[in-house]
C-alpha cells in the first residue's frame, strides 16, 4: 500500500505548514492498516508546500497495476 499526500498553505509561515504536516503524519500513522514498523516514509518540503509519501511495499517492487 502506498499513500501520498500534498499539503499546501496560503502563507509561507513555517509554523502553519509544520502543524499541518504533523497532523498529517499523526493521521496516517493512526490509520495505516499495517504494523507501523513495516512502513517507510519520504518527505519533500519547500516554502508553503510539503509532499509526503508512505509505503509498506518493498522499494524494488513497482506499484500494482503499473507496467514497470
Amino acid at each position: 500500500m502506498r499513500v501520498f499526500l500534498a499539503v499546501a498553505t496560503k502563507t509561507r509561515d513555517g509554523s502553519v505548514l509544520g502543524h499541518a504536516v504533523k497532523t498529517a503524519r499523526d493521521a496516517v500513522r493512526a490509520s495505516f492498516p499495517v504494523p507501523w514498523e513495516s512502513v517507510t516514509g519520504e518527505e519533500w518540503h519547500a516554502p508553503g508546500v510539503a509532499l509526503l509519501a508512505w509505503s509498506n511495499e518493498p522499494a524494488d517492487q513497482p506499484p500494482e497495476g503499473s507496467s514497470g
